[in-house]
């Protein structure tokens, strides 16, 4: 199973508890999407690429199934993610 991270506030809060939900990720630009789990919080602490609260941070295999460039090290378009369990 492909891994994952989210802002804190989703994973380890009053409202929310996401470690180990299921998420599906999908690349617009290639419409590849993936299943993840996610495995824990994440931040970041530069401030050209800052982590919004919407942002996912994707393992190194999860990234390179979307088509990431490991090269590159980024998507070079916005993902889409949701909850498995609440699918719009």
């Amino acid at each position: 199973m492909l891994g994952a991270c989210l802002n804190p506030g989703w994973v380890d809060s009053g409202y929310y508890n996401s470690c180990g939900r299921k998420t599906t990720v999908i690349n617009p630009a290639n419409k590849k999407s993936i299943e993840v789990v996610i495995i824990d919080s994440c931040i970041s602490d530069d401030a050209k690429h800052p982590f919004h609260c919407n942002d996912i941070s994707l393992t190194k295999a999860a990234f390179l199934a979307l088509g990431g460039n490991p090269d590159d090290g980024y998507l070079a378009n916005n993902v889409k993610w949701y909850f498995n369990d609440q699918k719009k």
